[in-house]
């Protein structure tokens, strides 16, 4: 497995995009956690808490033993399943997705409805020929983009919901 070790590069664009965003006190989300690499990161550089959530239960196990090994369990919460996993009036600073094309598609506006106004979104796990159709989703939203980043063919997104 090369997800969530940091040798993919979409972990490695999210884990650099993440240290340039100041997580200090801040709630995260972290949809497709598989093995929580980006939460505990989140924790590490600061955040207050992170929700992660994924729907392959090889994630539950993996993503429980590294937030112990890390000793972050105080601070990140791992649930089994989709979105469902987030409760209607849970709100987030900071949300992060590397996922997929067809997910992220999916799931873009639940990602916005619980990111609080001047939030951030970090979206990965997409590649260059996907740039084009999640601009025009997230053209949709309630989004403004603030960067754009791109290792070997993989692309990422940070964007800001508007307040």
């Amino acid at each position: 497995m090369s997800f969530g070790t940091g040798y993919h590069a979409t972990t490695r664009l999210m884990l650099r995009q993440l240290g340039k965003l100041d997580v200090n006190g801040k709630k995260v989300m972290d949809a497709g956690t598989g093995t929580g690499i980006l939460a505990i990161a989140a924790i590490k550089l600061g955040a207050k808490h992170a929700v992660g959530f994924d729907t392959d239960p090889w994630s539950q196990e993996n993503a429980f033993e590294n937030v112990l090994i890390n000793n972050v369990s105080d601070s990140i919460v791992v649930r089994i399943g989709g979105i469902e996993q987030i409760r209607k009036n849970e709100m987030f600073d900071c949300t992060l997705a590397n996922i997929n094309r067809n997910v992220i598609l999916e799931i873009i506006p639940f990602l916005v409805e619980h990111t609080k106004a001047g939030g951030i979104i970090c979206l990965s796990g997409l590649l260059e020929s996907d740039e084009e159709v999640v601009r025009k989703k997230l053209s949709a939203e309630n989004v403004q983009i603030l960067d754009f980043q791109q290792e070997e063919e993989w692309i990422l997104f940070q964007l800001e919901k508007a307040g």
